[in-house]
């Protein structure tokens, strides 16, 4: 996919009207809300924090749900747009819900998979993915097609 010449315009454009000062401000701003997470992370486990134990599987899901969106965080700050925000959201409970699926109850891929997991929790996964799929694609559809979001 390739910029038009006006949309590179636009993005430069975006990224010289970010203010300096907030910047720093907005670094700040995170950094403290991740350590507010992740502290009530470590609370709510009660072993040793990045062991190397799949019970663990809450601390890893945490990482990766701010990778995700710190990932995302980027790009849209520096564009100055939320197009992304839903689709990203989607993508990251599609993707954590899977994996807290197979690495959470220790599924050994050489096996048959579906031997190892609970009907329960093939069902509620599958659940949460086909809402995560379907909300996320209808409100990047809608966010593309008003070019705005008016929530």
């Amino acid at each position: 996919m390739e910029l038009k010449k006006s949309e590179l315009e636009n993005v430069s454009e975006a990224t010289k009207s970010l203010p300096t000062k907030l910047l720093p401000r907005m670094l700040i701003v995170c950094t403290v809300v991740f350590s507010i997470a992740f502290l009530f992370v470590w609370l709510a486990c009660k072993e040793s924090f990045f062991s190397s134990s799949s019970k663990n599987i809450l601390e890893w899901t945490a990482i990766a749900s701010f990778g995700i969106q710190a990932v995302a965080f980027i790009p849209a700050a520096i564009m100055q747009t939320e197009k992304f925000y839903d689709l990203t959201g989607s993508i990251t409970y599609f993707s954590l819900s899977l994996a807290s699926l197979f690495f959470g109850a220790q599924v050994n891929f050489s096996e048959n998979i579906c031997s190892q997991l609970q009907t329960r929790q093939m069902v509620l996964t599958g659940m949460v993915v086909v809402w995560a799929t379907r909300l996320g694609s209808f409100l990047f559809k809608r966010i593309k097609a008003d070019n705005v979001d008016k929530r």
